[in-house]
């Protein structure tokens, strides 16, 4: 039974492609970026319109419940990464004042997140090469949770690629249970005097808001017209507006390993990038954050509104 709160959104559209005796559906965004696909068997090549607006454009019962059963799997595919990803952020609420002392502990390290596709979970990769790739393995074999008595933890993957890159793959529970070691390992060293970040523990309290806030916020300020999604996690806050050209809002290092707030084109990321000025340092508050997000909106307005 479809939940009428999963009628097709607003400027999404259903693309209909016959294919033998199979109809395949993509459910495409206001973008035309593909969310959800999936196949509907037909033996003869009914008479369907190849792109669809509204659910009542499809006459045919049967084709009409495979499209509506493509939107709901959509919404709970999605209520399952946003589960996920609230339960992330919970367990790591300093995630950027992490990255960032990983980044110092392991100089040179490569850390990225994406989405694993098949549990709809968070999947963290450290990727280091040369010098740095001993200090990553040391790193994960002090950490005592990186293997168990029969091998190897479970979501936890190491490789050694042809370019002599060693990478750490971790899914989203050791992830957790990782940064958490590695958080109180900080915090011990620097209540020792031992190993203290230049920037200080202080760094761990940095971006309490997650980076999709701010573009949030920046919303409120550019008006009608605009609108936006966050990144997985909330590591970085996504704006389109009437041209539908996606201005990314995330956090970058500059030359000295500092982390930046940056408004940069999400489709150009070598080209234009403006530091937000944050002379008092990231959001601490709601007054902040307000303040912020219409300082992300004057920049869009003078850089990235003409493209």
């Amino acid at each position: 039974m479809t939940n009428s709160s999963n009628a097709l959104p607003d400027k999404w559209t259903i693309r209909l492609h016959p294919t033998l005796n199979l109809l395949v559906l993509s459910l495409l965004d206001a973008g035309g970026i593909e969310r959800q696909r999936s196949y509907h068997m037909t033996r003869t090549p009914a008479a369907v319109p190849s792109t669809v607006h509204d659910l009542d454009e499809i006459t045919d019962a049967e084709l009409r419940g495979s499209a509506t059963a493509l939107i709901d799997r959509y919404f709970e595919r999605l209520a399952r990464v946003r589960e996920n990803a609230d339960a992330f952020s919970k367990a790591v609420p300093n995630w950027f004042g992490l990255v960032a002392r990983l980044r110092r502990a392991v100089p040179d390290v490569q850390i990225s997140t994406d989405l694993d596709h098949d549990d709809l979970a968070l999947r963290m990769t450290l990727t280091a090469t040369g010098p740095a790739s001993g200090h990553l393995l040391t790193l994960i074999a002090s950490w005592p949770c990186s293997a168990t008595a029969d091998g190897p933890t479970d979501g936890v993957t190491r490789g050694l690629d042809e370019t002599g890159n060693v990478t750490v793959a971790l899914e989203q529970e050791p992830a957790i249970a990782f940064l958490t070691w590695f958080r109180e390992q900080s915090r011990a060293a620097a209540q020792n005097g031992l190993a203290v970040a230049e920037h200080g523990e202080a760094d761990l309290d940095d971006y309490r808001f997650p980076v999709s806030a701010y573009a949030k916020a920046a919303l409120v300020y550019l008006g009608e017209g605009w609108d936006g999604d966050s990144g997985f996690i909330g590591n970085d806050g996504r704006i389109w507006g009437p041209t539908w050209r996606t201005i990314l809002i995330s956090v970058t290092e500059d030359f000295d390993g500092v982390p930046d707030l940056t408004v940069r084109w999400a489709d150009d990321p070598d080209g234009l990038a403006v530091a937000v000025d944050l002379p008092n340092g990231a959001a601490s508050t709601r007054a902040d954050l307000r303040a912020i997000g219409q300082q992300i909106a004057d920049i869009i307005r003078a850089k990235f509104s003409d493209s």
